[in-house]
């Protein structure tokens, strides 16, 4: 009985340190359902090359600091975890051509995460869809995704800092070549809507 206990501390204990790694803010998905990716974050080796989180290559964008979600124009995007909103840029063209409108990011909201202090940014948003800073609740709208800044087509660009004043950009997943996931479950690659 006595070995059993031992083992049944010692995997609480795995358990809890494995959770203690993330005890910041972790993310759902920002849409009601995947819908697809067009590009990830890009850990750049020593060459040069374009490595994801997993070590997979081959992604268009060589120093993208971001995770690309594949979107129809108007769809609906919702905030990854709980926080302020407390920074909107609204009125970018929905044309994708204007590469400087909102520093690249078009149209786009940034929420700070109370617990550890870490931003997301929503980008790319519908002109006229963005909302007003406030308090907002994991999964609550935060406009909808469109095809503004320096954007090739409807998407939306999810990103995430350091603090708000940028500190580093860090990636979503987790992996061979990407740290600590910071999904709340990460799902092999496709991430649920389920909130912190």
């Amino acid at each position: 009985m006595k070995k059993y206990l031992t083992l049944s501390i010692l995997c609480i204990t795995v358990l809890f340190v494995a959770h203690a790694a993330h005890a910041g803010t972790l993310f759902r998905l920002p849409f009601s359902s995947n819908p697809g990716y067009i590009s990830w974050y890009d850990h750049n080796s020593a060459s040069g090359a374009m490595t994801r989180y997993d070590c997979g290559t081959g992604y268009y964008y060589d120093g993208h600091n971001g995770t690309d979600f594949a979107s129809s124009m108007g769809t609906t995007v919702l905030a990854g975890a709980s926080g302020s909103l407390y920074y909107r840029l609204d009125g970018c063209s929905d044309s994708g051509a204007d590469q400087t409108c909102g520093g690249s990011y078009g149209n786009h909201v940034r929420i700070s995460h109370p617990s550890d202090g870490k931003v997301s940014i929503y980008a790319h948003l519908k002109n006229g869809t963005v909302v007003w800073p406030q308090s907002i609740l994991c999964g609550g709208s935060v406009g909808q995704s469109g095809n503004s800044g320096y954007s090739t087509g409807p998407h939306m660009h999810f990103e995430l800092w350091q603090n708000v004043n940028i500190g580093s950009r860090i990636d979503f997943y987790g992996g061979a070549c990407g740290g600590s996931s910071y999904w709340v479950n990460q799902n092999n690659g496709w991430p649920t809507t389920t909130c912190q």
